[in-house]
């Protein structure tokens, strides 16, 4: 009988831990831990499907100042952005975030023509044509081909650093709240066995 009770308490106590065991969308149900990680570990920011993009420079100067619209892909926020395309252009390269500029940056310099990718060749200077798939553009200078550039994709270090920060605090919480409840669910039957009670249908 002992033993039967025994197993019965092992049972009760296993049961009330289940939602840390039996898997990620229990965990993220039943768990701050969970919660924080729910969204997922990556938030990626790239440019929106209509990029609104912009292109300007000053003078002779062979930089170019690029302004395009950016969505974050968790949330489908967008906002617009600046960043000059050369300082950049490794760094965009590979895939961190660039430096960016204020908007109004762009005010008293020299708009970049911005062709669409079924348009002819400009008889400019300076002009861009957009990639087939609208998430970057070819620069030509001088009839020339300068280079052909993508539009920013990076992932959001800031927030992940943040749960990264706060996942001991949320999993000592969670010890301590499973802990609680497995301990006084034990305890109850514990406590009920001793008394003499049973679990017999008998």
């Amino acid at each position: 009988m002992k033993n039967l009770n025994a197993i019965f308490i092992h049972s009760i106590f296993f049961a009330t831990l289940l939602p840390l065991l039996s898997g990620c969308e229990a965990v993220q149900d039943h768990t701050l831990t969970g919660a924080l990680w729910g969204g997922g570990t990556s938030d990626y920011y790239k440019s929106a499907t209509n990029a609104e993009l912009k292109l300007f420079q000053r003078g002779t100067d062979k930089e170019v100042l690029v302004e395009y619209k950016e969505e974050r892909e968790n949330t489908g926020a967008t906002r617009m952005r600046a960043y000059f395309l050369l300082a950049n252009d490794e760094r965009i390269r590979l895939r961190k975030k660039p430096h960016y500029l204020p908007i109004s940056l762009s005010a008293g310099m020299e708009p970049i023509p911005v062709q669409t990718n079924n348009g002819t060749k400009l008889r400019v200077q300076v002009w861009a044509q957009l990639l087939d798939n609208a998430r970057g553009f070819t620069l030509v200078r001088d009839g020339s081909i300068q280079g052909e550039y993508t539009l920013p994709v990076y992932k959001d270090t800031a927030e992940e650093l943040k749960r990264v920060l706060l996942t001991p605090g949320t999993v000592t919480v969670d010890a301590v709240v499973w802990g609680t409840i497995g301990g006084v669910v034990v305890g109850v039957y514990a406590a009920y066995i001793y008394a003499g009670g049973s679990f017999s249908p008998n």
